[in-house]
């Protein structure tokens, strides 16, 4: 294979495949049920329901009405299913009729019921397109056992252009319209960088499925201004969390950003704001966040006070509790900047002491235990309804009751252990104030 060039015919050498990639959720092929596969030859067909000979119900001859075989069914009091001895209703099996897919026996299909199917003409297109993919389609049927599992075909295959030669890996895919070689690839084989190409890329849940043009170089990298470097900077996956000095530096970017991201085809929308000026051009644009409290990296910012809170997930009390269901109640607690770390601490500990005195999973824990559980529960709850400002500093004189001069600030480390655990919190100070920034503790 070369890249860059057309196929040599001269070159011959067997790739070797590598893996078998198979995409599906069956998992091991189990045996049919009616096989004895410690005894093959002992297996025996099964009686017939209807008139007790050994034959498939399905094949019966002797009782043929669909009434008659219902009532068969009623009075032998069998699943409508499986021929369980169980109501169709609490029936696990996962086999339906061959004709309607529906969840009944086979041989008691209502044949009134099914609407008959006016048969299909033929057009030349249709014989000709059938004729034409009559060979892919058995290549495709003989390539896996299993319907529900899908093949992708790889293989290693020497790669070359020019003097280079590289062993790569090659994944196969017949119907794609493009073909494409990683970075290191094309740096290995030495291949001159050629000229942007445009990938038409179609949005999720977008509702009129306009096609958006978006340069593979990325739109952002296109451009060197404060408003790009700020966004490569602060966005993460589909969000984008930026704090900027001045109202006025928040209204312009709000403006740049939007036109910026407007020529890529993407609409930034659900804006939230502690600045109210802000709020009032968004919702005029009518791209403005409806809820007042938004989610920020895992806490609550309610944009009206100015306050981080935490997400309400109370940690019920249960009248048994195991270690599992305090591993599980404890972890649920997210606490980035370590706020609740006093109390969440304590939930460590008592996981170390559960370890140490050896109790399983899902055992049910001694009474002293129960108390001490119970009441670290209470705790919980109630530190999960802290509140703390977002600013840092605040000065009562000042019109929006906020530090507007600049003033010397200095980082305070404290770290302190004990037998049990160890930690250390940051604190911002200024020559009259002190604010909390975060804290760890192990």
């Amino acid at each position: 294979m070369d890249a860059g060039q057309s196929v040599i015919p001269e070159v011959h050498e067997n790739p070797r495949v590598t893996a078998s990639f198979f995409t599906g959720s069956r998992g091991k092929q189990r045996p049919p049920r009616s096989l004895d596969m410690r005894n093959p030859e002992a297996t025996e067909r099964k009686a017939c329901v209807f008139c007790s000979e050994q034959h498939s119900p399905i094949d019966c001859t002797k009782v043929t009405t669909y009434q008659s075989r219902i009532d068969i069914f009623k009075n032998k009091q069998l699943c409508f299913n499986c021929l369980g001895s169980h109501q169709v209703s609490k029936c696990r099996s996962n086999f339906r009729c061959r004709r309607c897919q529906r969840k009944h026996y086979t041989s008691i299909r209502d044949r009134k019921s099914a609407q008959p199917t006016a048969p299909t003409v033929p057009t030349a297109q249709t014989i000709l397109d059938q004729q034409r993919n009559q060979q892919a389609t058995a290549i495709l049927h003989s390539s896996t056992q299993s319907p529900s599992n899908v093949l992708l075909k790889t293989a290693i295959a020497p790669v070359r252009n020019q003097q280079f030669r590289v062993d790569a890996t090659i994944l196969f895919d017949e119907r794609a319209q493009h073909s494409f070689i990683t970075e290191k690839l094309a740096e290995d084989l030495h291949l001159p960088r050629g000229n942007p190409e445009i990938i038409n890329l179609t949005s999720f849940g977008d509702s009129n499925q306009n096609v958006r043009f978006m340069d593979t170089s990325t739109h952002l990298q296109g451009n060197n201004n404060w408003i790009c470097q700020i966004l490569k900077r602060d966005l993460y996956v589909d969000n984008i969390l930026t704090s900027l000095p001045k109202e006025s530096d928040t209204l312009a970017y709000y403006r740049n950003a939007r036109n910026l991201m407007l020529e890529a085809g993407f609409n930034l929308r659900s804006w939230s704001s502690n600045s109210q000026q802000m709020r009032n051009l968004a919702e005029s644009e009518k791209v403005l966040e409806a809820d007042d409290t938004t989610k920020v990296l895992g806490m609550l910012w309610n944009t009206v006070t100015d306050e981080m809170m935490f997400p309400a997930k109370l940690v019920p009390i249960t009248d048994v509790i195991t270690k599992r269901e305090i591993l599980k109640q404890s972890s649920r607690i997210y606490d980035s900047l370590g706020l609740l770390s006093p109390v969440t601490v304590r939930a460590k500990i008592l996981l170390q002491e559960l370890w140490q005195q050896k109790y399983s999973w899902d055992t049910a824990l001694p009474k002293h235990v129960y108390e001490k559980w119970s009441a670290l529960v209470t705790d919980l709850n109630n530190v999960m309804n802290t509140k703390v400002s977002r600013y840092y500093f605040r000065d009562p004189c000042a019109a929006d009751d906020r530090i507007t001069t600049t003033e010397e600030m200095s980082l305070h480390i404290f770290v302190d252990a004990s037998t049990l655990s160890y930690g250390a919190t940051a604190y911002l100070c200024t020559s009259n104030q002190s604010t909390f920034v975060m804290a760890k503790i192990h």
